[in-house]
């Protein structure tokens, strides 16, 4: 799962630095918040399940889907503060970095080492 989140923190990144120059400093920020919304839940997710390692099958099923849930509400959150607290945001840049932070999870899946 650290992986799935590194790698995110990657493709953040990358789209922060294509999004800073097409846009400016202010494409970079909002890349940056966009993969932000993204990454933070995923990590604190990816920490609930390493606690949850040694808990029964019943009980880790159901802090599985309480933490998936959680997270869920926390990106959601996570963007709309962005969208109401940061005034220069670029929409554009935004969605390509949430979307290419979103979407990074597909890569730890797809090369295994």
């Amino acid at each position: 799962m650290y992986r799935a989140v590194f790698l995110q923190c990657v493709a953040t990144l990358v789209a922060a630095l294509g999004a800073g120059m097409l846009v400016g400093v202010q494409g970079m920020v909002s890349a940056l918040l966009g993969g932000g919304v993204c990454v933070l839940p995923n990590l604190l997710f990816a920490l609930h399940l390493k606690l949850l390692r040694y808990r029964s099958a019943e009980s880790f099923t159901k802090n599985y889907l309480l933490g998936e849930i959680v997270k869920l509400m926390m990106t959601v959150s996570l963007l709309l503060g962005v969208v109401k607290v940061y005034s220069d945001l670029h929409w554009l840049s935004m969605l390509s970095g949430l979307v290419l932070a979103s979407q990074a999870i597909l890569l730890a899946f797809w090369k295994k080492n």
